[in-house]
């Protein structure tokens, strides 16, 4: 380990960066608070909308700063909406810009990389690149297992490009110094397609210091959004993965329990079904899509929240995540209601915070609902004090922080490339 504690210059590749809400915006902000040199290489916003942010777009690099980071923004296409052939040339776009511009907007060699792999896998391949030419080791945090996760949401279901996906992986991994996972369970997955002697290493989301439990005022704007009754808030991206189709039967079921109100907050691919599910089956008044709002914003709604919903589809890639959702509603001392499996049940039930439905099934949901809001509000609190004491027990963030901060040290001392 390099014990000198000097400043350290980090690269850090992800597609996606604030404007758009990742916990990467946090990290790469708190490693640059820590003194380092911190350049994040990503692409022009426009996740989960399709739609460049205003101000966006064209084919031109964009270089800002944000809380003390470097953000240079290489031209990409647009995701769109609903369209796969427009999602590949998203993810592709951002590939082959960013691979070959980084080695020019760089200028000089970092001492270390950081790749978010979140989907998709190819976010890392600039990195890749960018590592054989500057010879620095590299760090690869997946959040998202390829191709597994893309079989789970897309209809890619042909032999060949999955074999072509698995091709790539394997060479992503047998090219990174040190492959991290956000959680363990990821581990098992990965091992078959990286080299016998890879460094896995557990590295859990994180979510920034605004995650906590605070007093609603009582003229807080948040407020306006809450009818009477017991509401139950959806947070975070309305897409494929995120299981609407349940959380939808489960109001359905629910329709005559008007006192039961639920609250998506958020946007995503899926935004345009869920709202037309709710218009078409008549739950207007048991439901309501309100749109994103800043993430600074969420604890306020988390608090005004009598439970938080977290969901996964019933798919077995999804068991072995575990959403970086619950960090957050954790931090903000809130009950949860979950209907997941493997890892995130997992979590969930050690820490006391909520309870857990069967993914998929929209009665194990309902029934969940309807006993968490028909338990006393006392046992409820006692939930909300049990998330609290489980995220400072398991993500601490100082602790957290220190210790990527220590991985990254030991990589830019360290031999600067991994079996090829």
């Amino acid at each position: 380990m390099d014990e000198t504690g000097r400043p350290l210059s980090i690269v850090i590749f992800c597609q996606y960066f604030f404007p758009e809400n990742f916990g990467i915006n946090t990290v790469a902000a708190d490693l640059a608070s820590r003194g380092h040199q911190v350049t994040v290489l990503t692409g022009m916003p426009n996740y989960p909308s399709g739609r460049f942010a205003s101000g966006y777009g064209g084919w031109k690099v964009r270089r800002e700063i944000y809380r003390g980071v470097r953000v240079v923004r290489v031209p990409i296409i647009a995701r769109g909406q609903n369209s796969q052939v427009r999602l590949a040339l998203n993810y592709l776009s951002y590939a082959i810009s960013a691979s070959m511009l980084a080695p020019f907007l760089l200028r000089r060699r970092p001492d270390v990389l950081l790749v978010y792999q979140l989907s998709p896998v190819t976010i890392a391949l600039p990195a890749i690149v960018t590592k054989g030419i500057m010879r620095c080791g590299l760090l690869l945090w997946v959040q998202d297992i390829w191709p597994e996760s893309v079989t789970a949401t897309a209809a890619i279901k042909s032999r060949s490009v999955l074999g072509v996906l698995r091709w790539l992986v394997r060479q992503i991994y047998r090219r990174s110094t040190v492959i991290a996972v956000q959680s363990p369970h990821f581990i098992d997955f990965i091992r078959p397609l990286a080299p016998p002697d890879a460094d896995f290493r557990y590295l859990p989301n994180t979510v920034d210091a605004f995650y906590r439990a605070v007093e609603v005022a009582p003229d807080a704007p948040e407020r306006s959004y809450f009818r009477s009754g017991f509401t139950i808030v959806f947070a975070g991206n309305l897409g494929l993965a995120q299981d609407l189709e349940e959380i939808v039967g489960a109001i359905a079921l629910l329709k005559n329990r008007r006192d039961i109100q639920w609250i998506f907050i958020g946007d995503g691919q899926r935004r345009g079904w869920l709202e037309g599910e709710i218009r078409d089956r008549r739950l207007a008044g048991n439901a309501q899509v309100i749109g994103s709002f800043p993430p600074e914003q969420m604890p306020t709604f988390f608090a005004l929240a009598d439970v938080l919903l977290m969901t996964l589809r019933d798919e077995a890639i999804f068991s072995l995540t575990v959403p970086s959702k619950l960090q957050s509603y954790l931090a903000c001392g809130r009950p949860v209601l979950g209907a997941v499996s493997g890892a995130a049940a997992e979590a969930l039930m050690e820490s006391g915070a909520g309870l857990v439905a069967l993914p998929g099934n929209a009665g194990s949901l309902a029934e969940a609902a309807v006993a968490m809001a028909d338990m006393p509000a006392e046992q409820r609190r006692a939930m909300g004090r049990a998330a609290l004491q489980y995220h400072a027990l398991k993500f601490d963030r100082h602790a957290w922080l220190g210790r990527l901060e220590q991985w990254l040290r030991e990589l830019a001392s360290g031999p600067t490339s991994s079996a090829a």
